[in-house]
């Protein structure tokens, strides 16, 4: 792809020579002028939309990284690469196999499912089988376009009798810990990871599954079984490890961050994460990439300034939850706060009513207190809390609380302006005890 770069400078090129120190202005115009020759599959608005909060000469090495690693980009959904050295295993239970009719289906979802089997097949991540399991696929909605183009396989029955594989996923606050004092952040997305994990050959059959049109079985990992997760974590964990990434580098399946404390030690950082993707055969997802920013959107948080926040597409959801009107109303809310339960102080107390209604033998009767605690948690939530990351260099303060109802507690530590700032909330309810 030729495009043409937009004056970044503008016309402060001519105004103001010490905006780029040390480069002429007949330099930066010829730089200008030039042409940016990507690959086909990297969209230059991307590019753009990715670097577009740096400066000129920031933009410049972002783009030479982009340039030298450009194969480690994924052309499409099914350019997914090969990893080298790993192979995933299905182990089960009991010598059973798990047979489904496959479901019937609108004319119109049945040309996308077997638009997309056409598509696998051609990428030699399915293949024709013959074996005894076979479950069912159907659609759902897909984030990115609203509509109902996502292939699922039905695999309830064959996760009842695969033995799970306990692989330890890592706390957020213990990623978080990782970052601080940094100030350039870079997130990256592996392209559909699990598909890039090849399945043994003698495991292939049990993934098998049907559409009204045939019958086929993955030559990969595959999304919705039930130990897919864990397999990618230890995976990627390993290799993060293998080649001397872990100080500025974690990552949480497929969800990888880059931090480092200067522009210099970042690009040295970002340059060696992408050699380590292209040697191992991941490909990366470029719309999904950001690079060099000065905070980071990362499982749900913003890290920003040594302190971490929610998302507000996450607050978003609690402020707008309807009163509950059922158990099960209660749990899904519930849920959703939970998430965020470190950045609410006297949590447990203040849910006290609502839990209570999920106890056995209790009717469910929507009191003053039980809307009194739900009005004060989405206050406490929506107020956007900031908490300061733990600085294991610093000392700490810990302030304490107890009532006949519960205890509670606050862990603080001092921001770069000498003011005690939040790092953690902690609270139990006690019993009757």
């Amino acid at each position: 792809m030729n495009v043409e770069i937009p004056d970044v400078l503008g016309n402060k090129n001519e105004q103001d020579d010490s905006l780029y120190p040390g480069v002429r202005k007949q330099e930066i115009n010829h730089i200008n002028r030039c042409e940016v020759n990507f690959n086909e599959h990297i969209d230059f608005s991307e590019f753009e939309i990715s670097v577009n909060h740096l400066d000129f000469c920031k933009q410049t090495e972002i783009d030479k990284l982009i340039k030298k690693y450009k194969t480690v980009f994924a052309k499409d959904k099914y350019d997914v690469g090969k990893v080298r050295d790993y192979e995933a295993h299905i182990d089960l239970m009991v010598d059973k196999y798990c047979c489904k009719r496959s479901y019937r289906c609108t004319a119109d979802d049945r040309k996308e499912i077997e638009n997309q089997i056409s598509k696998l097949l051609k990428n030699n991540l399915i293949e024709e089988s013959y074996s005894p399991f076979a479950a069912p696929v159907t659609l759902a909605y897909k984030k990115e376009d609203g509509k109902r183009s996502r292939l699922c396989i039905d695999l309830w029955e064959l996760n009842k009798i695969v033995i799970p594989q306990s692989q330890p996923f890592p706390l957020i606050e213990d990623l978080m810990v990782k970052t601080v004092n940094c100030e350039y952040y870079s997130t990256f997305d592996i392209n559909s990871v699990f598909w890039a994990i090849p399945l043994k050959i003698q495991d292939r059959y049990k993934t098998a599954f049907v559409t009204q049109e045939g019958h086929f079985q993955w030559t990969c990992l595959l999304f919705g079984l039930k130990t897919a997760p864990a397999i990618c974590q230890r995976i990627l964990r390993n290799i993060i490890r293998k080649y001397k990434l872990s100080d500025f580098a974690v990552n949480f399946i497929d969800d990888i961050l880059v931090f480092s404390k200067s522009f210099e030690e970042h690009i040295i950082h970002i340059s060696k994460l992408l050699e380590t993707i292209k040697t191992e055969g991941f490909r990366l997802k470029f719309s999904k990439c950001t690079f060099a920013n000065n905070h980071a959107k990362y499982l749900g948080q913003i890290i920003e300034n040594n302190s971490v926040r929610p998302l507000k597409d996450y607050l978003t959801a609690v402020r707008n939850f309807p009163i509950p009107e059922t158990r099960k109303n209660i749990r899904q809310f519930l849920g959703k706060v939970n998430f965020y339960h470190k950045f609410i102080p006297h949590s447990a107390i203040i849910l006290e009513p609502l839990h209570n209604l999920l106890r056995k033998d209790v009717k469910f009767i929507w009191t003053k207190e039980c809307q009194k605690s739900f009005d004060k948690i989405k206050e406490l939530l929506c107020l956007k809390p900031i908490l300061k990351i733990f600085d294991p260099e610093q000392p700490i303060k810990i302030y304490t609380d107890a009532s006949i109802n519960g205890v509670g507690a606050v862990l603080k530590q001092e921001d770069e302006n000498g003011e005690n700032k939040p790092v953690f909330y902690f609270s139990k309810k006690l019993t009757d005890t």
